[in-house]
């Protein structure tokens, strides 16, 4: 495979084009999708719509935009996608990496998203290989959605926080402590004491779940939501994936 580029585009066929990769990649109908005049209009104001190309194919995509909150201006990357037989090379990470560029060079000191907590490789996306921090949690941000990867359940959502200065944030090792584990096999222990570190387990494969065991997932989504809730207003942040005996956590630190 030849090597991929990446740009960025203004230009009204490529972003239809783009847009089309979303439908795809999130398996929705154009009505439920950003929406081509949308993502053009961002390009030409202030935003920032990026995309990876195989040769002179599109291939995935970054959607952002200005945001403003409590007196900070931040980009807000509203989606990141790449077509399914591209995916697990890298590029989704390249695409993050090139839209921190662009940021950091138009002086943006932050960009922030929200992600599926109970999706397994975007914890590890998001946190391990990426590095951003979680502080906020989201409990149904976006409703009820009937179609799609997001079908099935509330829609919970995680927002990351990830700092364009990529020395900006040197997160402390983490040791698995079983002791600690608040969230295992979809119960919350309720217990939260003075730990300098929690750890959240999560399903290895939330949308499996939610098609051959749609209670349990619910049962699972609940206890992340409490024990995300409870952490958060501790002020510990979600800042690490971790790894053990095949299963997936998220850690609070603080």
């Amino acid at each position: 495979m030849a090597p991929i580029d990446y740009k960025v585009v203004e230009d009204q066929e490529t972003i239809f084009a783009l847009n089309g990769i979303e439908q795809r990649v999130w398996g929705i109908g154009p009505s439920e999708s950003d929406g081509p005049y949308n993502m053009l209009a961002v390009a030409h104001n202030g935003g920032l719509i990026l995309g990876a190309f195989d040769g002179d194919v599109p291939i995935g995509f970054s959607y952002s935009f200005p945001g403003y909150q409590d007196g900070e201006v931040y980009l807000w990357s509203h989606t990141t996608g790449v077509l399914p037989e591209y995916q697990a090379q890298g590029i989704g990470q390249q695409l993050k990496f090139q839209q921190r560029d662009w940021a950091r060079e138009y002086g943006y000191a932050t960009i922030r998203w929200t992600f599926d907590p109970m999706q397994q490789t975007n914890a590890r996306f998001n946190l391990h290989h990426l590095g951003g921090i979680v502080t906020t949690f989201h409990e149904n941000r976006y409703g009820t959605i009937k179609a799609g990867l997001n079908s099935g359940l509330p829609t919970d959502r995680y927002e990351v926080t990830w700092h364009t200065n990529p020395n900006r944030d040197v997160k402390p090792s983490i040791d698995f402590d079983a002791e600690n584990v608040l969230v295992q096999n979809g119960a919350f222990s309720g217990s939260i004491g003075d730990s300098d570190a929690y750890l959240l387990e999560i399903p290895a494969d939330i949308s499996h779940l939610k098609q051959t065991n749609p209670e349990v997932a619910i049962i699972w989504q609940s206890a992340i939501r409490e024990a995300s809730i409870k952490l958060l207003g501790r002020n510990y942040t979600i800042s690490r994936y971790v790894e053990h005996n095949g299963k997936s956590y998220y850690a609070a630190l603080r």
